[in-house]
């Protein structure tokens, strides 16, 4: 008996009516894969904005990702990529319910949606805060440790507890720049992972 192995892939295709017929002018088998899908666990919608202008949108239960597509002439651009995670643990007003992250506006250039994969798209090293997005946060883990650059060799003995509020300075491949003011009124600048506040 031989046995048979498929990958299930989910298809996106972009097409305009014309001539009394449609024309695929854009399409991806690698962007999601269906198995994905079927998981229950990732939900997907996908709208026009317009005549040139379309959003996919897919969450996971802690995270969605936004991805607004651009036609120009017959092929279909990425304009914009976002992740927001949704943060666990909130401080009253102070906190942010949430963390915005944007795919670096250099990396989209002239990027065609039918070469794009999730995973490609949204590495941690294509990520940075979105514009203007500082905030505050809560650190959800026991103890937090702090770095004096975002790397797992500048550790240093000070730490974090649970609840401490910090402010979100920047974002660098799963770290977090961050400001903690103790009680004795000084600041602290130091770099966290970004589990910490997850």
């Amino acid at each position: 008996m031989k046995k048979y192995l498929s990958c299930l892939i989910l298809l996106f295709s972009f097409s305009v009516f014309a001539n009394d017929s449609y024309r695929v002018f854009a399409s991806n088998t690698s962007f999601l894969k269906i198995n994905d899908v079927r998981s229950n666990s990732v939900f997907y919608d996908i709208s026009s904005t317009g005549g040139t202008s379309f959003e996919i949108a897919y969450s996971y239960p802690n995270i969605t990702y936004l991805v607004i597509l651009i036609k120009d002439k017959n092929n279909l651009y990425l304009k914009e990529a976002s992740e927001t995670i949704i943060l666990l643990r909130t401080y009253g007003d102070e906190a942010v319910n949430t963390l915005n992250l944007s795919v670096i506006s250099a990396l989209l250039a002239n990027l065609n949606f039918s070469n794009v994969s999730v995973n490609s798209l949204f590495k941690n090293i294509n990520l940075n805060l979105s514009e203007g997005v500082e905030g505050k946060a809560v650190i959800n883990i026991d103890k937090a440790f702090l770095y004096n650059n975002p790397n797992e060799k500048n550790k240093i003995k000070m730490y974090l507890i649970t609840g401490d509020l910090v402010s979100i300075i920047e974002y660098r491949s799963s770290w977090l720049l961050i400001d903690y003011k103790r009680q004795n009124g000084v600041n602290i600048r130091k770099w966290i992972k970004i589990d910490s506040i997850l």
